[in-house]
C-alpha cells in the first residue's frame, strides 16, 4: 500500500468512525469517550493492529476497508459500553 492509498484509507475510516459516534448521539444517549479518545485515535489503533499482523484478514483487498471499518466501529462500541464511560 502506497502513501496515497494509506491516507485515503485513514480518511475513509475516520469518517466512518465519526458516523458511528453520530449514530450513538442521535439515539439520545449521552456518552463520552474513554480517555478522551477521538475517532481518529480508534482508527490509528486499528491500523496499528492491522499493520503489525495482530488482526487476521484473509479476504480480498477490496474488502479490507469494510473489515477495518467493522473493527474500528466495534472498538468504539465496546469502549462506549463500559460503565465508567457513560456520562451521568
Amino acid at each position: 500500500m502506497n502513501d496515497a492509498e494509506y491516507r485515503r484509507l485513514v480518511n475513509i475510516l475516520t469518517v466512518r468512525a465519526c458516523r458511528a459516534l453520530k449514530v450513538v448521539a442521535s439515539k439520545g444517549e449521552d456518552w463520552i469517550l474513554a480517555a478522551g479518545k477521538s475517532p481518529a485515535d480508534y482508527v490509528a489503533e486499528t491500523l496499528l493492529l492491522w499493520s503489525t499482523n495482530q488482526l487476521q484478514f484473509t479476504g480480498t483487498p477490496e474488502k479490507l476497508e469494510a473489515f477495518l471499518t467493522k473493527v474500528t466501529t466495534n472498538a468504539i462500541i465496546s469502549a462506549l459500553r463500559k460503565k465508567e464511560v457513560k456520562a451521568s
